[in-house]
């Protein structure tokens, strides 16, 4: 029998939806905010609990993008570095923008290996045909600015989601600048869209943001 711990206890119910004065549904989690200095501002259930950054590391994971030089070096815009920032929902705008990164880069769409996305009847554009390219993926722009960074290194296109390889090493680093943690020892493992996603706390999450929301805290 598994004992309960911290990260097996029930969350705190944070959302209650009511239907006719009666509860239909809980909706459970913890919460983490920090100050950018580190301190707690407020927190309710269990802040060490540990998930996966998933997308929302996007915008660390896009750290090496300009930091390195790339973005600068290709001339990308403001909008193209925002689409590697983050996720997206494939509408024309956005694959645009992708595109555009990759025509930049000297690489097309069949570089990218973040899987493909399929659209449902009446979203992406409306057609209803399935778009399974992985350009309408929605870490596609993220995708596009790891390859932005191995064309700049002249790193093999094909080895940009190696966790081992210059890229991923990069955004390790990054990754251990703002929690501490040792960078071959941030824990991780492999995301929807292949690339590496990172096991930390709440509060470790939390605090990243802050930082980079308070860089002079």
């Amino acid at each position: 029998m598994v004992k309960n711990s911290p990260d097996l206890a029930m969350p705190p119910v944070l959302v209650a939806v009511t239907r006719g004065g009666i509860v239909e549904s809980q909706h459970r989690g913890h919460v983490a905010v920090l100050r950018g200095d580190g301190s707690v501002l407020f927190t309710l259930g269990n802040p060490e609990q540990i998930s996966f950054f998933r997308s929302a590391a996007k915008p660390f994971q896009a750290v090496p993008l300009v930091q390195s030089g790339a973005a600068d070096h290709f001339g990308l815009t403001d909008q193209e570095i925002a689409i590697a920032c983050g996720s997206h929902v494939g509408d024309a705008t956005h694959l645009a923008t992708v595109e555009s990164i990759l025509r930049k880069i000297g690489l097309d769409r069949s570089a990218l290996r973040c899987g493909s996305a399929v659209a449902a009847a009446g979203s992406r554009g409306g057609s209803g045909e399935n778009l399974d390219f992985a350009v309408r993926d929605n870490c596609s722009g993220k995708h596009a600015g790891m390859l932005a960074v191995s064309q700049y290194r002249n790193c093999n296109p094909a080895d940009y989601l190696d966790p081992a390889g210059s890229v991923q090493r990069g955004i390790f680093e990054i990754i251990s600048c703002f929690t501490e943690i040792p960078s071959n020892k941030v824990p991780f493992a492999v995301d929807g869209c292949g690339a590496p996603t990172f096991a930390l706390s709440l509060a470790q999450m939390a605090g990243m943001f802050a930082r980079i929301a308070s860089p002079g805290a």
